[in-house]
């Protein structure tokens, strides 16, 4: 049984107003980013149309890389090393014409090689809850707080099944979001956040946290993380 394993995790907003060159330039940067690391998880946020998607494949391509949540704006990819033991895209809320489109959270149970257990979620809530008032806002704040707890009720559930997790994504919330007793607020940061929660009797220690700039008006950024059970 594994007393420890080391994940490198990556997160990139591909802002979908950006010229196609640009959205391809950075999405070369994540995989620049993840490089050769061996246990890695990286998520997306609008990778939402076909040059997007086919960018996403060539920088994180198989049979090395596979990718949960394809079809979704929000896609999980995972080094392929790690055994997959499930995979899920869950719808959060329905969209609002005009507004926002259905929001969707794709979660990834993973085991590393040698033993210790990982749930990967990659999001994209609302935007302008939190950030912007007309209208529009109390029903905004619905929709975001329906997809917080949703997402609560996810870790929880994954946590007592022995899971260590990250969740990771666009927030759309320029405050720290808590989602478990005990999370590890690892990086936070305009609208982002990743966030780790050990499981029962494991620690996460943050051994890195690198930020690239692109051409998104969201940095591009990698964490190392250290899960270890305790002694």
């Amino acid at each position: 049984m594994a007393e420890s394993f080391r994940a490198t995790i990556v997160l990139a907003n591909i802002n979908h107003n950006m010229p196609a060159p640009q959205r391809e330039a950075d999405i070369d940067v994540v995989g620049q980013l993840v490089g050769r690391a061996t246990l890695a998880v990286v998520g997306g946020c609008e990778i939402d149309n076909t040059p997007a998607r086919d960018a996403w494949s060539r920088a994180l391509p198989g049979p090395r890389w596979l990718t949960f949540g394809r079809t979704r704006e929000t896609p999980l990819t995972v080094s392929a090393v790690w055994r997959v033991l499930s995979h899920r895209a869950r719808r959060r809320h329905r969209g609002w014409s005009g507004v926002t489109p259905d929001r969707y959270t794709v979660v990834g149970r993973l085991e590393a090689p040698l033993g210790g257990k990982l749930a990967a979620l990659a999001t994209h809530m609302v935007s302008e809850a939190w950030t912007h008032h007309d209208d529009t806002t109390s029903r905004r704040r619905r929709m975001w707080r329906r997809h917080h707890r949703a997402d609560q009720r996810t870790i929880a559930r994954l946590r007592a099944g022995g899971y260590n997790t990250v969740h990771m994504g666009d927030l759309n919330n320029p405050h720290p979001v808590r989602y478990a007793a005990g999370q590890t607020v690892v990086y936070q940061g305009g609208l982002m956040q990743v966030t780790a929660v050990p499981a029962p009797g494991w620690s996460v220690e943050v051994v890195e946290v690198v930020k690239r700039a692109g051409h998104t008006d969201h940095p591009i950024v990698r964490a190392v993380l250290e899960f270890r059970r305790a002694a």
